[in-house]
């Protein structure tokens, strides 16, 4: 049976606990800051990923782990209307061994599962579905040699919390200021050795476009083999706001708010937000950002209007819309109006027009 919600009702633990329960075959959709990330899951275990996210792309983790060079990357960008997938595209050019590559593709897989774990914020939509094919192949795909045990993954997880919890007390904020020193073959400390200079954590995440827990784990473990220094200063003294970016972010939010940017303003929010979850002027602005938008989507969208599908149902699911969009639009009967829609999905208001106003402006929709 299909499963849906978001995170403050059942965390993502609690829904990967479900599908391992109860052998479980088919597609978990996830979404995150406006990003979807697809799950297939055989049997209970983990089997391939797929999405439009940053966070799927392999030549970019290889990069970064040092397995390819820069160059050589490039050279496989530029070869992609040539030859299919990048995983086929770097066995023909012989870069990587194809075990290696393997290797290398489900510690990925790994990586972006245990980054989901750590999302707070977030929805989810479980769909039965015994095959594979249902993950997009248009978007970045990851189609492992063997399941991921999702068993194994959770008990990891657990660890991880224990792991968290010492990470903290090294870097107890995003604004500790670290400093490499000597030499490492890694991909931080060689980036933090390029910067030059001491570098708040919330200014590195941003720089290397990486999730918070990656980024903290690697220097956790530079700080453990001395490769790091760490400045200990005083939160209520230092002006941390000098030290990284996301006071400029902040003011670049504001902008767009103002300006009635709101899907640029709430990207940026996100990201302020997964850097700085205790940023009081962030929360301030996207409370404000809420408001704002849902008033200006509801002049758009007014709630007596009814919201007709002009596709058939079966074209709706052929074209390359998001997940949300077709659960959206698949439930458009022509009877209820935007208001009665609104409390009968479980996608909650903003994200209901939203994806209502996309479908309109695609031409998939009209208001009658």
């Amino acid at each position: 049976m299909p499963l849906f919600g978001t995170f403050d009702t059942m965390q993502l633990t609690d829904v990967i606990q479900w599908v391992l329960q109860s052998k479980a075959s088919g597609r978990l959709v996830i979404t995150v800051d406006m990003e979807e990330t697809s799950l297939q899951f055989r049997e209970g275990d983990l089997c391939a990923l797929s999405g439009d996210s940053l966070r799927l792309d392999l030549g970019h983790y290889l990069l970064r782990h040092g397995k390819i060079t820069d160059e050589q990357l490039q050279q496989l960008m530029q070869r992609k209307s040539a030859v299919g997938s990048l995983k086929a595209r770097i066995v023909a050019s012989e870069i990587l061994e194809y075990g290696a590559l393997v290797k290398y593709e489900r510690e990925y897989a790994i990586e972006i599962l245990m980054d989901l774990f750590f999302c707070m914020e977030g929805s989810f939509h479980f769909t039965p579905g015994g095959g594979d094919n249902v993950l997009d192949e248009k978007q970045e795909l990851i189609r492992l040699e063997k399941p991921i045990s999702t068993r194994n993954a959770l008990m990891d997880v657990m660890r991880r919390m224990d792991e968290w919890n010492r990470i903290i007390e090294v870097f107890p904020s995003s604004f500790t200021v670290v400093r490499a020193t000597g030499e490492r073959d890694d991909f931080i400390h060689r980036s933090m050795l390029e910067i030059g200079s001491p570098i708040a954590i919330a200014d590195l995440c941003v720089r290397l476009e990486l999730g918070r827990f990656t980024v903290y784990q690697r220097l956790y473990q530079l700080y453990e083999d001395g490769n790091i220094t760490v400045d200990r200063m005083c939160p209520e003294k230092a002006d941390h706001e000098a030290l990284g970016p996301v006071r400029e972010l902040i003011e670049n939010a504001s902008v767009l708010l103002s300006e009635r940017q709101y899907e640029e303003a709430r990207e940026l929010l996100a990201t302020i937000l997964n850097l700085e979850p205790e940023n009081k002027r962030a929360k301030e602005l996207s409370r404000t950002l809420r408001e704002e938008q849902l008033k200006y989507l509801y002049e758009q969208i007014p709630p007596h209007k009814t919201p007709e599908l002009i596709i058939s149902r079966e074209r709706l699911q052929q074209m390359p819309l998001s997940h949300k969009e077709i659960f959206l639009g698949g439930r458009l009967n022509g009877r209820w109006d935007v208001g009665m829609l609104v409390m009968a999905t479980s996608l909650g208001e903003l994200d209901t027009l939203r994806v209502l106003r996309k479908l309109i402006h695609a031409g998939i929709v009209q208001l009658t």
